[in-house]
């Protein structure tokens, strides 16, 4: 199982990499490992400001290859009860930054 890593300095990054349309969330991970769509992963995210990191199994929901629109990297789709955390932790991070209009990596 591949391992990945992300730290989210500050709310706009989490802004940017929280998938919160896909089923039980998920969080783009900019990348240049090579992942296929299923594969198994096991993601940490690190949250500096917020004094958390938590490490959860996930599964690759996304691909973003080299030279897309935005940048390369993976989604990874959060599971098991870290993975409910890891949703919970980033939707209350960035309540209210919605209406901002802001892009994220993925859309």
């Amino acid at each position: 199982m591949k391992k990945l890593a992300l730290t989210i300095a500050n709310k706009n990054i989490a802004f940017k990499v929280f998938m919160p349309f896909v089923e039980d969330g998920a969080a783009f991970v900019p990348t240049e490992e090579v992942c296929g769509l299923g594969e198994a992963i096991t993601l940490t995210i690190n949250m500096p400001e917020l004094q958390k990191e938590i490490t959860c199994p996930g599964a690759v929901v996304w691909v973003s290859p080299a030279g897309a629109h935005t940048k390369q990297g993976v989604g990874v789709q959060f599971q098991g009860k870290e993975g409910d955390q890891m949703k919970q932790a980033l939707e209350t991070y960035i309540v209210g930054m919605k209406d901002e209009g802001k892009k994220t990596f993925t859309l």
